[in-house]
């Protein structure tokens, strides 16, 4: 892999942490370099495995700092997003250009941090212009009321249609009207999201294309095509990888809870809320039987990596008070991720080594819980009973011992998206 396609992939990744939808959105593209265009843009390739193409002028491509693609790339998804190839498709291409990038950089720099004076570091590399509010409009403007903050691109465009010399950041000649098969492919990155971050995103793009929020002003009659999808999925049954997880932690810890009172009838008949002091050396005993040791085996070869925000969230909600917790990654070596840092490693994917690691401890665990594809190398553990496997493609090949194993398919919750 050359090196612009190395940091396409660390880009990548970065993108994660301003929200998961545009980890996931760029899972289904794909990167090429031309010298067509003088900067960037996006467009689709409906016949090929990753429909959604972003487009570089290689020397623009290498003349930006990491934090500047990252807004690049956030630029471009947003013109997808706002269905600006549609809305604009009647109007000046100058005017228009302009308008849809005032509205998608000020919501940029908005919502996700960027610091604006890396960000207009960009203009004049490679002729690019970053259009802002102050770049075509003056404080006099705003203030007397001629214009307006936050509004929508038909407005900006009806204010800049007549004026002459505007250039802008990219290339729009790509964009048109989201196709079906587009929309599809947005279906399935759509679907591996949960419900709050979809109403986030669900506000976020109101905001972007104008439509009537908190008493803000009407944009156009048409409603964004994504917020449409968004709108169907936040109607649909909660059966997701959050709620299996969840559910699969409170079945653990009721067994384990159960098997405790039934084994110590003394103690359990000593209950928190009884108002009975436990002598000191009872209480010991109570914390040491209470505890249930859980480690957790996250797949980070590459395949289920975008599940990891959500991993971590639901890792976050073990109650601790019930719970010893580990977590480890896993691809062809095994490691203990840090849950302040959360950085994972990838590479390919062996299964034996999950064994490996919990003959190395102290004592084998209570409980496993595996995410995973599927597929790799045999797993064949000591205890398969004690096994909790989470797996986003139905794949039991490399589980010989999956009849003693409790196995999810999440398939079956996430209407096979999740792969």
């Amino acid at each position: 892999m050359d090196s612009r396609k190395l940091r396409n992939e660390y880009i990548k990744r970065r993108l994660m942490r301003h929200h998961r939808f545009f980890n996931s959105f760029i899972k289904f593209s794909q990167p090429i370099f031309t010298q067509s265009l003088a900067t960037a843009g996006i467009g689709f390739d409906l016949k090929s495995f990753n429909p959604i193409i972003f487009y570089f002028n290689p020397e623009f491509f290498d003349a930006l700092s990491d934090i500047q693609l990252e807004f690049v790339y956030m630029h471009e998804m947003l013109h997808v997003l706002g269905n600006h190839g549609l809305r604009g498709k009647d109007f000046n291409s100058s005017a228009k250009n302009v308008a849809a990038d005032i509205v998608i950089n000020e919501f940029i720099l908005e919502h996700f941090g960027f610091d604006k004076t890396e960000v207009l570091k960009i203009d004049n590399v490679c002729g690019a212009i970053t259009c802002l509010y102050e770049k075509y409009f003056t404080e006099e403007d705003f203030n007397s009321g001629r214009v307006l903050k936050d509004m929508h691109f038909e407005y900006y465009y009806e204010l800049l249609k007549d004026r002459e010399d505007l250039k802008n950041l990219d290339d729009h000649s790509q964009l048109g009207e989201l196709s079906q098969e587009t929309l599809d492919s947005l279906k399935k990155i759509l679907r591996d999201s949960n419900s709050e971050e979809l109403k986030e995103l669900k506000t976020q793009l109101e905001k972007l294309t104008g439509k009537k929020v908190s008493g803000g002003q009407q944009a156009g009659e048409e409603q964004s095509p994504v917020i449409r999808i968004i709108e169907t999925f936040l109607v649909r049954p909660d059966k997701r990888f959050e709620t299996i997880f969840k559910q699969t932690v409170k079945v653990i810890k009721d067994k384990y809870e159960h098997e405790w009172r039934r084994k110590n009838p003394l103690l359990a008949s000593f209950n928190r809320t009884s108002g009975i002091r436990i002598p000191n050396e009872m209480r010991q005993d109570w914390e040491i039987k209470d505890k249930i040791d859980l480690v957790i085996f996250l797949d980070t070869s590459g395949s289920v990596n975008e599940l990891a925000p959500r991993f971590f969230r639901l890792v976050d909600s073990i109650p601790k008070e019930n719970f010893t917790v580990r977590v480890y990654g896993f691809h062809t070596s095994v490691y203990e991720i840090d849950m302040k840092e959360r950085k994972i490693q990838s590479g390919g994917t062996r299964f034996d080594i999950i064994e490996n690691k919990l003959q190395e401890l102290e004592k084998y665990p209570r409980q496993i819980l595996v995410v995973t594809d599927g597929w790799g190398t045999t797993l064949n553990p000591a205890y398969p009973e004690r096994f909790t496997v989470f797996l986003t493609e139905n794949n039991l090949s490399c589980f010989p011992t999956a009849e003693k194993m409790k196995i999810i398919m999440l398939d079956n919750y996430e209407e096979g998206t999740l792969n």
